[in-house]
């Protein structure tokens, strides 16, 4: 799709910044690139994307893309992004993870989502920016309407814009 593949170095040097500074990236070239490709995307900048992943008990295959409204996919129709699960909604992740595949367990009052990447482990940057930045600004907005990013700013949460791999290749290895 977009040929945006992290290997295995460069996942743990974005999950080590991540843990480290707070970080919650914005990636804004994804949403521009799958427009490219005919898909309708929201405003929200993604601030993960990762390409073949196996989605649910039904092993649907497809991309996935995060953003602040939740976990998208075309993994019910190849050309359509469709939200599978509210982000809002995750009571937790757990992840399982071998040498070169992952696999996380998105928890909700509503059951349980699996998302299986077979050939890779960027799926541990989600893990990560949920337990290091997510999970604090969903338990800070948990009733809210909206989430005020001046008061994420205050709790010491870094968004970051990179405008593309290179860049956050880059910033990681600052």
């Amino acid at each position: 799709m977009l040929n945006y593949k992290l290997n295995n170095q460069q996942v743990k040097k974005i999950c080590k910044k991540i843990e480290r500074e707070r970080i919650l990236p914005f990636l804004p070239f994804v949403n521009e690139n799958l427009e490219k490709l005919g898909f309708t995307v929201d405003k929200h900048s993604p601030f993960f994307y990762t390409e073949n992943v196996i989605i649910g008990n039904q092993g649907m295959n497809g991309f996935l893309m995060v953003n602040m409204d939740g976990f998208h996919s075309n993994c019910v129709n190849d050309d359509e992004l469709t939200t599978i699960f509210s982000f809002d909604s995750v009571l937790n992740i757990k992840i399982k993870s071998g040498e070169n595949s992952c696999m996380i367990a998105l928890k909700s009052s509503d059951g349980i989502l699996t998302i299986e990447e077979s050939d890779g482990i960027s799926l541990q940057i989600i893990y990560t920016i949920y337990h290091k930045v997510w999970a604090d600004i969903i338990e800070e907005f948990r009733n809210e309407p909206i989430i005020l990013w001046n008061t994420v700013d205050k709790m010491n949460i870094k968004r970051i814009s990179f405008n593309s791999i290179d860049e956050i290749n880059e910033y990681c290895d600052e």
